[in-house]
C-alpha cells in the first residue's frame, strides 16, 4: 500500500512547536495525519462487515508502515492523539464483532503505545474515553479459548499501560466486570501452563484494592496461581516474579491465606530463596522478596506456623541467610526471614536462659558504613543465635 510521506519541513515545524510548549499539541495537519483520518471516517460510515474489515486493514497498514519507517518523531505523537479516542469508538461499534477487524485496530493502539513520549497522553486520552471498558468488553468477546493469542496478549498490554497511569483503574476494572476477564485468563494460564505476562500485570495492578482482593480469592484467584507454582523452576525470572507477586498480594486477605495454606504450597516456595545463577540480581532479589512475604504472611495463622515448622522452616531460613550478600538493600530480606522464625517458634522453646541454640543465624554486619562517610568492612560478618533475636 502506497503510504504518503512527511515533508522535512512541516515535522520541523512540528518538533520545533513541541519542544517550546511540551503541552501543546501541533495543529499541523500532514499527508499521513489526512489519510488516515480520512481512512478512520471510511470505518466509521462503514455499514457492513466487510467493508469494516476492509478499512481496518488499510488503517491497521498505514500505522505500522508509518512506525516501522524508524520516524518516531513528534508527528507521530500527533497522529496517535488524533486516533486514539476515535479508535475506542469503532471498537464499540456493532460491526467490529468481527475478530479480523479486532486484530487491526488492536494493532493500530499497540503501535500508538509504542513511543515512549506519547504514551502518557495516549493512556490519559484513552482513560478518559472509557478505553478500560472498551478493552474488557473486547476481551469478554474473544472468549477464553481464543486463538487470537497475540490479539489476547496486545490487548492487555494496552490495558495494563492504562492501568500504570490511572490511579482509579482497580475500581473501574471491578465495575466494569474486569475481574471476570481475569480470572478466566488465570484459570486458562493454569490448565495450559501458559502465562500471560500482560495478564499477571494487570492482576498485580487490580489487586491493590481491597475488595478487588476478596473478589478474586471467592473466584479461586489463588488456586490458580498455586497450580502454577511447581512450574516456575522452568519459567523465566519474570514469570516467576509476577506470579510470586500476585500470590503475595492475593494472600493480605486472611481468607485467601486459609485457601492457600489447603494446598500444601510451602514446600514448593521454601526451596525459590536459594539463589539461582540463570537469574539476573534484580529479579532473583523480587523472587526472594516475594517468597518471604508469603511466608511471613502465613505465619500470622497458627496453622500456617505448624506447616512452616513442617517443612523445616528454619533450616530454609538458615541456609538462605548465610548465602545473603553483603549488600544494604538484603537487610529487609535478612529482617524479614529473621521475624518469620520468631514467629513461628513457640516462645518457651526460645533458648532464652543460654546462648546455645538450635538455629545459628550468620548475618552481614548491619552497619557497614563507619562515622566519617567513607564506608565499612563489606566482609565483615556478626554471628546472630536465637537468643539474639528474642532479647
Amino acid at each position: 500500500m502506497k503510504t504518503v510521506r512527511v515533508d522535512q519541513e512541516s515535522l520541523q515545524l512540528c518538533r520545533d512547536s513541541m519542544y517550546c510548549h511540551r503541552s501543546t499539541v501541533p495543529r499541523i495537519m500532514s499527508g499521513e495525519g489526512q489519510q488516515l483520518l480520512q481512512l478512520m471516517q471510511q470505518l466509521v460510515r462503514s455499514s457492513s462487515d466487510n467493508d469494516i474489515r476492509a478499512a481496518a486493514t488499510k488503517l491497521s497498514n498505514t500505522v505500522l508502515a508509518a512506525g516501522c519507517s524508524g520516524c518516531r518523531s513528534v508527528c507521530d505523537l500527533f497522529l496517535a492523539v488524533l486516533t486514539s479516542d476515535l479508535c475506542f469508538r469503532l471498537l464499540g461499534l456493532p460491526g467490529v464483532s468481527d475478530t479480523q477487524s479486532l486484530v487491526h485496530l488492536t494493532n493500530v493502539l499497540a503501535e500508538c503505545l509504542k513511543d515512549k513520549e506519547c504514551t502518557g497522553e495516549v493512556c490519559r486520552r484513552l482513560t478518559d474515553s472509557g478505553g478500560t471498558e472498551v478493552v474488557v468488553a473486547s476481551l469478554r468477546s474473544l472468549g477464553p479459548a481464543s486463538q487470537q493469542y497475540q490479539t489476547v496478549t496486545a490487548l492487555y498490554t494496552i490495558l495494563y499501560k492504562i492501568g500504570k497511569k490511572d490511579p482509579r483503574f482497580a475500581v473501574r476494572l471491578r465495575l466494569c466486570g474486569g475481574l471476570k476477564v481475569l480470572l478466566r485468563r488465570l484459570q486458562d494460564n493454569a490448565q495450559k501452563c501458559r502465562i500471560c505476562v500482560p495478564a499477571l500485570q494487570c492482576v498485580k495492578l487490580a489487586a491493590g484494592n481491597d475488595q478487588n482482593v476478596s473478589v478474586l480469592g471467592r473466584g479461586e484467584a489463588v488456586e490458580h496461581l498455586r497450580r502454577l507454582v511447581p512450574h516456575l523452576w522452568n519459567m523465566s525470572g519474570l514469570k516467576q516474579q509476577l506470579t510470586l507477586e500476585c500470590t503475595a498480594r492475593l494472600i493480605r486477605n486472611r481468607m485467601n491465606r486459609r485457601r492457600l495454606l489447603k494446598e500444601n504450597v510451602i514446600p514448593r516456595l521454601l526451596p525459590l530463596l536459594q539463589p539461582r545463577h540463570k537469574l539476573e540480581k534484580k529479579t532473583q532479589y523480587n523472587v526472594q522478596k516475594a517468597v518471604l512475604n508469603i511466608v511471613f504472611a502465613l505465619a500470622d495463622l497458627k496453622p500456617g506456623r505448624e506447616a512452616l515448622m513442617e517443612a523445616r522452616v528454619c533450616e530454609a531460613m538458615q541456609s538462605f541467610l548465610r548465602s545473603c550478600p553483603p549488600a544494604e538493600r538484603h537487610d529487609r530480606l535478612f529482617c524479614r526471614a529473621a521475624n518469620t522464625v520468631l514467629r513461628c517458634v513457640a516462645k518457651w522453646s526460645l533458648p532464652v536462659a543460654r546462648l546455645e541454640s538450635p538455629v545459628s543465624f550468620t548475618a552481614p554486619a548491619a552497619a557497614r558504613a563507619t562515622a566519617d562517610g567513607k564506608g565499612g568492612n563489606h566482609d565483615s560478618y556478626i554471628n546472630i543465635t536465637m537468643h539474639d533475636l528474642c532479647s
